[in-house]
């Protein structure tokens, strides 16, 4: 039910050692490892739960990324225990480190695990995929992960950024491409939280395309 807990069963340590390239000096990177770990633990879970993807249009991205937001409701969860959320091409971008490139956001994985599998309650884990463009061997992820009862409600109304807006952009001349930014990780928490959110109140909204993917086309 965490990656922790998952990376202890035989099968997955196996996986993650065969996948892990060596350095000049016979170890592995440990950035490298948590990536590695982050991603196969989401992937699993993606697979072992239905592989659910919701699709955001602009103008459901448009309310999520707002000031106000999408409207409120008493509890913000998950829709299913797993499943990955696809945000409109180059909206967000982020960076994997402060020293790094800026990346655009594909989307984001989550794990939410149910009381029937054990997790620790309230537990969420959220992997950000960035850079995702065919011809690339790889993608650049950042992982966040919660534990508490009720923590979601509070992050989707949170101010994320200190001394700034949420979700703003940051890159030179951006704001004429209508791009946003994810600084930090309660931003990728607001984000996540807005989104469900968003699921929960859609509506009807929702439209389940030819492809199995469930898209919310308006905010």
């Amino acid at each position: 039910a965490t990656p922790v807990e998952f990376f202890m069963l035989p099968a997955a340590g196996t996986l993650l050692k065969d996948l892990m390239p060596d350095d000049a000096e016979g170890g592995v990177h440990r950035d490298l490892v948590d990536q590695v770990t982050a991603l196969l633990f989401q992937s699993f879970r993606f697979w072992l739960h239905g592989r659910f993807t919701w699709e955001l249009t602009g103008a459901a991205a448009a309310t999520v990324l707002s000031a106000e937001g999408p409207p409120g409701s008493d509890r913000v969860d998950p829709p299913e225990p797993a499943g990955y959320v696809q945000l409109p091409r180059n909206l967000l971008w982020a960076r994997v480190a402060e020293d790094a490139p800026a990346e655009p956001v594909d989307g984001f994985f989550f794990s939410a695990p149910t009381d029937s599998e054990g997790g620790p309650p309230g537990r969420l884990d959220l992997l950000l995929a960035l850079g995702v463009r065919p011809g690339r061997p790889g993608i650049s992820t950042v992982d966040v992960s919660i534990e508490g009862d009720d923590m979601l409600q509070h992050w989707a109304d949170v101010d994320a950024r200190p001394g700034g807006t949420d979700f703003g952009n940051v890159l030179p001349g951006g704001e004429l491409q209508g791009y946003h930014s994810l600084t930090t990780r309660a931003e990728v928490l607001k984000l996540a939280a807005r989104c469900f959110r968003l699921m929960q109140t859609a509506d009807g909204q929702e439209v389940e395309g030819t492809d199995g993917r469930r898209r919310l086309v308006d905010g």
